[in-house]
């Protein structure tokens, strides 16, 4: 979904300095927390339903009738 909103962007995790974070350092990264970045430009509620997807354990992650509901209504508060 990340990569839908972001034109194909590379989901890079950046460090709070801006740097990329090295693929060895990654899965100690998203264990401490780091997400990647939300993109200014989207719908206000899209990156919380992101959050929700990206939970490390699979259980704690949202289902697609869940999710489907979510971006059904993000995407009628954006044609109002």
């Amino acid at each position: 979904m990340w990569e839908i909103f972001t034109h194909g962007k590379d989901p890079i995790l950046k460090d709070s300095n801006g740097e990329d974070v090295a693929l060895s350092r990654t899965w100690c990264s998203l264990k401490s927390g780091m997400r990647l970045r939300e993109d200014r430009d989207w719908p206000g509620r899209l990156y919380g339903i992101m959050l929700k997807c990206w939970e490390l354990e699979p259980e704690d992650r949202k289902d697609a009738p869940w999710i489907i509901s979510n971006l059904e209504t993000v995407v009628a508060e954006q044609h109002q």
